[in-house]
């Protein structure tokens, strides 16, 4: 255990639920991580041609996943609609990054490509090397989805998006956090969509000087989002996962030893 973000505070805006390794590695460098969601994940009701795709996936070469919540939800309308997590031997599975890719097999799948890195660009990359004119991509994917990897690929192969979940700003937002915000009492605040960044302006008070966040940011479009209001973030995450994160945040933190 180390102790290089020893006393300092860092509060979290992820959805609920997926703190769990950003809580271990911040705590393991003797930080307190706190949890405000300004993000909540509900599933969509599924219509009836949404409904049918579920029960005939093997028209599909393809599944794609470009997010976690992707594939939560997607197994748990394939579980709801079909009775089981079973899909046609001839659907391949392609995942954007390793730690996406590590949640397949609670749900029984293995994935036929994953991208080295961490980003839908990459992803995109990667299977252009691998698809022609004669398959078919579907692609489970959030309200808020940019659909960067359907849009690079659908040149090359079509493309369906599917609908499988909402992001939603949470009912309650925890007051006791966000009133340690407005009192400049924590060092961070970790933001991992451009959403997330919107729905926290949301949350604070009309006269709170938004000027005075200390933001992180994972990846460069939720950058773009908190720098189109006017602010310059901290730090951004290329990498998306926890290691990313803490990586930067350390890299921001970490006392400079002189010599």
């Amino acid at each position: 255990m180390g102790n290089r973000l020893s006393t300092r505070i860092f509060i979290s805006t992820r959805p609920k639920n997926q703190n769990e390794d950003l809580r271990r590695l911040i705590e393991n460098e003797g930080a307190q991580l706190l949890e405000m969601p300004t993000i909540d994940l509900q599933p969509v009701v599924l219509g009836e041609k949404e409904t049918a795709l579920f029960r005939q996936l093997d028209q599909f070469s393809w599944i794609v996943f470009t997010s976690p919540s992707g594939i939560h939800f997607f197994f748990h309308f394939l579980k709801a609609i079909t009775g089981s997590y079973h899909m046609p031997a001839s659907v391949k599975i392609a995942v954007v990054g390793k730690k996406t890719e590590q949640l397949l097999p609670e749900y029984g799948h293995e994935s036929t490509l994953t991208n080295p890195g961490n980003t839908g660009a990459e992803l995109a990359v990667e299977m252009k090397k691998a698809i022609n004119a004669s398959d078919r991509l579907l692609f489970p994917e959030g309200s808020l989805a940019r659909g960067i990897v359907a849009e690079a690929l659908s040149a090359v192969a079509p493309c369906t998006s599917l609908l499988v979940y909402q992001n939603n700003m949470p009912e309650v937002i925890d007051q006791e956090i966000l009133q340690e915000i407005i009192l400049n009492h924590y060092d961070a605040i970790i933001l991992t969509s451009p959403s997330g960044f919107i729905n926290l302006i949301h949350a604070l008070p009309a006269d709170f000087d938004q000027k005075q966040l200390r933001l992180i940011c994972i990846g460069t479009t939720t950058e773009a989002e908190v720098r189109s209001n006017g602010l310059i973030p901290l730090a951004t995450a290329v990498m998306s996962n926890a290691q990313g994160i803490v990586q930067t945040i350390l890299e921001v933190y970490q006392p400079v030893i002189k010599h």
